[in-house]
């Protein structure tokens, strides 16, 4: 069985401002609020057995809770979820 490289355990891989810290607080209580929706993003190669796929990170470098998956039909390594269009706008927006 694999195991993710990376746990969600929100810690940031890198030191951070507070600037930064609070910035990291704000988007995920935009998401957890639903102010920020997330979507599932599928496969590139249109694989539709996403059960298959393998976890091998559940956060980003700066501990934002992102599960980073290898499809297990191509090889090719995406995030599990993504903006939709409009929070995706409010995202780069704000």
């Amino acid at each position: 069985m694999f195991h993710p490289l990376y746990k969600n355990d929100l810690v940031p891989m890198l030191p951070l401002s507070e600037f930064q810290k609070a910035s990291i607080n704000n988007l995920i209580n935009d998401i957890n609020d639903n102010i920020l929706i997330l979507e599932n993003n599928h496969c590139l190669c249109g694989n539709n057995n996403t059960e298959k796929d393998i976890i091998i990170s559940e956060k980003d470098r700066y501990g934002i809770p992102a599960q980073q998956l290898i499809c297990s039909k191509c090889g090719l390594i995406r995030s599990q979820k993504k903006f939709d269009d409009q929070s995706n706008i409010k995202f780069y927006k704000n």
